[in-house]
């Protein structure tokens, strides 16, 4: 008795009398049988109703769509018993398709043994096929064996198979392999197509040979093979791996007066290599082009544009191009918001900083360490009096730990061990930070107490960074005898306010025989926000105001350890800096 399928058949298609009319009616109906009942005994009756007389054409049609290698595996064999169809190299390299695609590699050879079985023709495209299976899965051995059988039974290897080859000696890294290969196509008579020498200017671009892609490029034109748009993407990639600009604007010139409109690959590409090169007016020519092409404006289009613009100080630009992204409905993401605001504090833009930061709920933004590190530069410049700076400051960093931290370190409420505590537990989380930003943070935070002449409680904090760690690079190991100070990075007011306790912690050490230094230098150095200029003059100032026995060598200070000891020991000194004035040698 038929199945259900049977009658979906007869009313679909009209019944038994059309079927095997169209060669799709045949397909379509053997496919709606494995695809509802896999293979099974009902799949068998099913499609014994069906009467049908198959071709290989079909099978091969049928074998095409299968992900299942198992249920194609036995559909072709009963396409051959049951069904009458002799197999021949088209439904054959098929079934090679199928079990290359579920990765049953082992079934290739007995598949093409079968095809000299059966006397079935063996063509280019089946040895191709099954060589493509091995090289794909990284077994070069089992891939040159097939091709060296091709050779043997008299098929001979096309541009295709030579190709596949190619790509197989590149992604192994074997370029002697791939030299070896192109002589052989040579001497064969092959004339090499685009897509030959696209794998050979690929291969030899990931193998870092560019002269040799290059001379391949050359070589391809030469030949008048014309190259495609993929062509172009790699030649832009591998001039842009080598860091020249102005090859890779030549290249995609050319790729345009050869009619290829510019595709997101290629136009990623050149807009990396201009951020590198630097070239704000080639990074705004790229994108009038993009929006001429239609390509969509995406997230990285903007964000290098944006970069560009803000490296350059250009705060108006980068600014044009924040709201453009905003308005198009593209996501900004908060590290983008920060250089935003890191551009307007370095120039004084604290309305649109504000404004910007006013925004960042409607934008779906929360505020991360970096945020609160631009906010606390953003007042450290400030001149509106400490209720206003308090008021920003609560506003502009609400929502977190850091957010009750700041709280509680502007209240003034915290003295002594209360305020030691506060600052400790506040610091247990910030180990999980990176370490970068949370030196700037601690940097920015120490900066801005020491200009709002919160000295104590930048005192504090730094004593409790120095006990966690977080400043460990500013005592560096004594070489030959020479104690260095590292305050390079850090902005003027922490400067003051490490060299101040490093004063302290060097007349605690002074008497110890571990500690003997014979010089003392103090390196200094710029950051983001500060110059190294403005920090030494800065330092000088401290050091002058008690005239001390440094020199100033370069950027840095130095002086001998014996004349820091006497310095640290006169009382002015002493008085000046806070000192132990209980100090013995």
């Amino acid at each position: 008795m038929p199945g259900s399928s049977h009658i979906i058949y007869k009313r679909t298609l009209g019944g038994r009398k059309n079927i095997g009319k169209y060669a799709t009616d045949v397909v379509n109906r053997i496919l709606s049988v494995l695809e509802q009942f896999g293979w099974c005994q009902q799949t068998l009756e099913e499609l014994q109703t069906l009467e049908l007389q198959l071709t290989p054409y079909q099978v091969a049609k049928v074998l095409n769509r299968q992900k299942d290698s198992d249920l194609a595996l036995a559909f072709f064999q009963w396409a051959q018993v049951e069904a009458g169809c002799q197999h021949d190299r088209f439904s054959y390299t098929t079934l090679i398709k199928v079990v290359a695609r579920a990765r049953r590699l082992e079934l290739i050879e007995g598949i093409l043994e079968e095809m000299k079985e059966v006397n079935c023709e063996l063509d280019p495209v089946a040895f191709t096929v099954a060589i493509r299976a091995f090289a794909q899965a990284g077994d070069i051995e089992k891939a040159m064996k097939i091709f060296s059988e091709m050779k043997d039974h008299g098929c001979e290897p096309d541009q295709v198979t030579y190709t596949v080859l190619l790509k197989m000696f590149a992604d192994a890294k074997l370029p002697d392999k791939v030299f070896e290969l192109y002589k052989e196509m040579l001497q064969n008579g092959k004339t090499l197509d685009t897509m030959a020498y696209n794998t050979l200017i690929h291969s030899f671009t990931k193998l870092g040979q560019h002269n040799v892609a290059l001379k391949f490029s050359e070589e391809m034109k030469a030949n008048g093979c014309y190259p495609s748009i993929y062509t172009y993407s790699i030649l832009i990639l591998l001039h842009a791996k080598a860091g020249r600009l102005d090859l890779c604007l030549e290249q995609y010139k050319e790729m345009k007066r050869a009619g290829f409109r510019p595709r997101e690959v290629v136009v990623t590409t050149l807009l990396r290599a201009i951020k590198e090169a630097g070239n704000l007016e080639e990074a705004q020519n790229l994108f009038a082009d993009i929006q001429q092409a239609g390509l969509e404006n995406n997230e990285y289009v903007y964000s290098i544009l944006f970069e560009m613009w803000a490296k350059a100080g250009d705060a108006k630009s980068a600014t044009d191009c924040f709201n453009r992204m905003v308005k198009e409905g593209i996501k900004v993401s908060l590290p983008l918001c920060n250089v935003l605001i890191a551009l307007y504090v370095k120039q004084n833009m604290f309305d649109e900083a504000q404004s910007l930061l006013a925004s960042f709920p409607s934008l779906g933004l929360g505020h991360s360490l970096e945020t609160i590190t631009q906010v606390l530069h953003f007042l450290s410049k400030c001149s509106e009096k400490d209720e206003e700076i308090t008021k920003i400051l609560l506003h502009s960093s609400r929502g977190g730990e850091a957010h009750t931290f700041l709280s509680a370190l502007t209240s003034g409420t915290y003295k002594n061990e209360a305020l030691t505590s506060l600052v400790q537990d506040f610091f247990d989380g910030l180990k999980s930070e990176r370490r970068f930003l949370r030196h700037k943070f601690i940097d920015a935070l120490i900066n801005l107490l020491y200009w709002r002449d919160q000295n104590y409680q930048a005192c504090c904090i730094w004593e409790v960074a120095v006990d966690f760690l977080f400043f460990d690079y500013v005592f560096e190991e004594p070489i030959e005898g020479i104690w260095s100070v590292n305050m390079i990075r850090m902005e003027e007011g922490t400067a003051v306010i490490c060299l101040t306790k490093t004063f302290e912690y060097f007349k605690r050490q002074f008497g110890r025989k571990e500690f003997s230094p014979k010089w003392v230098q103090i390196k200094l150095g710029n950051n983001s926000f500060t110059d190294a200029e403005s920090q030494k003059l800065k330092v000088n100032e401290l050091l002058s105001t008690v005239a001390s026995p440094f020199r100033v060598e370069s950027s840095d200070f130095i002086c001998h350890g014996e004349a820091l000891l006497q310095w640290l020991n006169d009382p002015k000194v002493e008085s000046h800096f806070g000192l132990l004035s209980d100090f013995k040698p």
